[in-house]
C-alpha cells in the first residue's frame, strides 16, 4: 500500500511538470511571426538612412514602388559577409539596368536591434537605399521587425515583383555545405537570372 501510495504521488507530480513544460514551450512562440514567406509582402515605410544614397532621408515605401521590382537583402553593417553581399547585389542591380530590364531596384535592412554604421557604407561603397529595421522603444518592448511582418529573416534576399507578390526568397550563406555566396560566380548568376526571369 505504501509503494503503491509512492508510486501514485510520483505519477501524479510527473503529470503536473509535463503540463508545465507543455505551457511553458507553447508561451515561447510569437504569434505575430509568419510560418512562411507570404505570397504578397505587407506593405512597410522606413527612412533612408544611407548617407550615401540619392533618397538619403526619404520615406521608402513597397507599394509605392511602381512597376519595378525590388531586391530586399536583411544584414548588418557590422556584418563583412552582409556587406559583401550587398556590394555584390548593388553591382549586380547596375548590371541588370544597364540591358533592357532597367526597372530593378535594390534595398538593404539594417537587422532589428543593430544601429548601423554609417562608416561602413562608405567603406563598401554602398549606395542603396538602406532601412533601419526596429530598433528596441525606450521601454524595451520591441515593435514588430519585418521578419515579425513579413518573415524576412537575417541574410534573406528577397525578390519582389510588382505589386509586392513575392517571386523567390534565397538564404545566403558565407559557407557549408548549404553555400549561397554572391562571390560564387554560379550562385550570382543563377540569382541575376532569377530577377530578369522570375
Amino acid at each position: 500500500m505504501n509503494q503503491y501510495r509512492i508510486w501514485l504521488t510520483r505519477s501524479f507530480l510527473m503529470a503536473i511538470f509535463l503540463v508545465v513544460a507543455m505551457v511553458a514551450i507553447s508561451s515561447c512562440g510569437d504569434s505575430t511571426k509568419p510560418e512562411t514567406l507570404p505570397t504578397t509582402l505587407t506593405d512597410f515605410s522606413y527612412y533612408d538612412i544611407n548617407n550615401y544614397s540619392d533618397s538619403y532621408g526619404e520615406l521608402i515605401t513597397l507599394s509605392t514602388q511602381g512597376d519595378t521590382t525590388v531586391v530586399l537583402f536583411c544584414g548588418e553593417t557590422g556584418c563583412g559577409f552582409c556587406m559583401s553581399q550587398v556590394d555584390k547585389i548593388q553591382d549586380m542591380i547596375a548590371e541588370i539596368n544597364t540591358g533592357e530590364t532597367t526597372n530593378v531596384k535594390a534595398l538593404m535592412f539594417n537587422h532589428a536591434n543593430h544601429t548601423a554604421d554609417p562608416g561602413q557604407f562608405y567603406s563598401w561603397g554602398v549606395t542603396i537605399p538602406a532601412l533601419q529595421d526596429t530598433l528596441m522603444d525606450v521601454g524595451g518592448i520591441p515593435t514588430p521587425t519585418i521578419k515579425h511582418i513579413n518573415a524576412i529573416d537575417f541574410q534573406d534576399l528577397v525578390i519582389v515583383k510588382p505589386n509586392q507578390v513575392v517571386a523567390r526568397r534565397v538564404a545566403l550563406i558565407e559557407d557549408g555545405d548549404n553555400r549561397m555566396n554572391l562571390s560564387d560566380q554560379s550562385t550570382y548568376n543563377q540569382i541575376k537570372a532569377w530577377i530578369i526571369g522570375d
